[in-house]
């Protein structure tokens, strides 16, 4: 997977797909599509040619393991573009990677491949006991550990529905354990993977002064977030050079 938003999304395996390098790969394509000329279209926009036009700039936010996502996102969409990086709280809690080569190039073994497809029908089968992660009081607890300091009551009640929703979606179990299973793959050296091509990214293109180009990134934290801690945030930033505000 830490290759996975480098190939087409059609070229995807089903892990690959379920990773969070695979999320950047599909956005990008989303992207692509996008931005792709349409018949009946306007020509080339001012500053733009015929052989390479001018891409609209971009700002990406991403939020807790989402940051991982939005990190790869913007390394390869700042290669033909002007990009904005909004990380907010991002679970990037390892050290970038030395080569991303090297931990493309590793395999697994076949032991802890039938391990992982275990793992999957094992997580599977216990998403679909009930009051598990179908309840309110399942995700009540858990924004109530992350949030020290929780909204008003009806605000706190419409932020419990809204990730409880997707939990009731057909299909919805299937897809966290396909995505647990790509995590326990190599989620951490993915992780590594997208920090190292963030910090090249933001060393090799940074944001022209034209606003036509490049890359700049903004990290914000809460200063009492529990799930990703502050110091987190102030070593990644530190990393990137790049602003960190505490909230």
């Amino acid at each position: 997977a830490a290759a996975a938003s480098a190939r087409p999304v059609g070229a995807l395996s089903a892990q690959q797909l379920y990773s969070l390098t695979g999320y950047a790969a599909i956005a990008a394509e989303l992207l692509a599509r996008e931005n792709a000329p349409r018949a009946g279209a306007a020509g080339p926009a001012l500053g733009s040619t015929a052989s390479a036009p001018m891409m609209p700039a971009l700002v990406i936010i991403g939020h807790s393991m989402g940051g991982v996502a939005a990190a790869e996102l913007a390394a390869l969409e700042s290669r033909h573009r002007a990009v904005t990086l909004v990380l907010v709280s991002p679970a990037l809690l390892v050290e970038p990677v030395e080569t991303v080569a090297a931990v493309e190039s590793a395999e697994l073994s076949a032991l802890r491949v039938a391990m992982l497809r275990l793992l999957r029908g094992t997580i599977r089968g216990a998403l679909q006991l009930p009051g598990l992660v179908y309840s309110r009081g399942f995700w009540e607890r858990g924004l109530r550990f992350a949030a020290p300091d929780p909204l008003a009551d009806d605000a706190f009640a419409l932020q419990v529905d809204r990730y409880r929703w997707p939990s009731l979606c057909r299909r919805w179990a299937a897809g966290l354990a396909n995505f647990t299973v790509a995590r326990a793959i190599d989620g951490f050296s993915e992780d590594g993977v997208a920090l190292r091509r963030l910090i090249d990214a933001a060393a090799e293109r940074p944001f022209g002064l034209d606003g036509r180009s490049g890359l700049r990134i903004l990290m914000l934290s809460g200063s009492e977030d529990k799930a990703v801690p502050v110091a987190n945030s102030e070593r990644i930033s530190a990393l990137l050079g790049c602003p960190l505000v505490l909230l």
